[in-house]
């Protein structure tokens, strides 16, 4: 994806974020698809997120990296401070695959990889002695927002942003908003391999695959 010509950067590089928000609708109408086949709405977006990358990069099987949380599931885990995610390679085959098809290949595909998701990436990287992928989708919903009772004295969240650095040549972050029913999809690539037209673009095919996933959840992926 992007300018697959130049070198990629091993240190963190100047970037450049397009984010957009989708209508409320087609959050809505994911939601929807997503209880129809019985599959977490995260594996229709990861379904949509590998439809681009496969497009982009002209391959029938794309790989991507998935951030995944590796926090332990333990009885007050929930209290640990420090830095529990990691990125995991990803691949699936999109070759005669229908959307609901593939969001099922994805969702298997992430179970899969889940037994590994805390081995380290660079450890993966310096075993294949190259870089497994050059974008990352990081799926965010932290639902438990919504459940807290805003009628209680204390802070409130009114607004949610999201800040990163990656050394990855693009990062995909779709988030749900844990109010209301907003949706954001931002891009963000490294300035010497992707221009504001390239992300541009490439926002317009995420925006487009997952307005054709929820307008037909079982019809063929284009």
């Amino acid at each position: 994806m992007g300018r697959q010509d130049r070198p990629l950067p091993d240190e963190l590089a100047e970037k450049q974020a397009l984010r957009g928000e989708p209508p409320g609708s087609l959050r809505t109408a994911l939601e929807k698809a997503s209880a129809d086949l019985r599959l977490p709405l995260k594996s229709l977006v990861l379904a949509a997120h590998l439809s681009v990358v496969g497009a982009q990069t002209g391959s029938d099987r794309p790989v991507s990296g998935l951030q995944l949380n590796g926090r332990p599931e333990v009885v007050g885990a929930d209290r640990l401070v420090g830095l529990f995610l990691n990125i995991v390679p990803l691949s699936a085959d999109l070759t005669g695959v229908t959307w609901d098809g593939l969001a099922r290949r994805a969702f298997d595909e992430e179970r899969a990889v889940l037994p590994f998701r805390r081995f380290p990436y660079p450890a993966s990287r310096e075993l294949a002695g190259r870089p497994l992928f050059d974008v990352v989708l990081n799926f965010a919903h932290f639902r438990l927002w919504a459940g807290l009772d805003w009628h209680q004295e204390g802070p409130r969240v009114g607004a949610t942003r999201m800040r990163d650095k990656s050394s990855h040549p693009l990062v995909v972050d779709v988030a749900l908003d844990a109010v209301g029913d907003g949706m954001r999809v931002e891009l963000t690539g490294d300035c010497a391999l992707w221009d504001a037209e390239d992300l541009h673009r490439t926002a317009i095919a995420y925006q487009e695959a997952l307005a054709a996933l929820a307008a037909d959840p079982r019809g063929p992926v284009f």
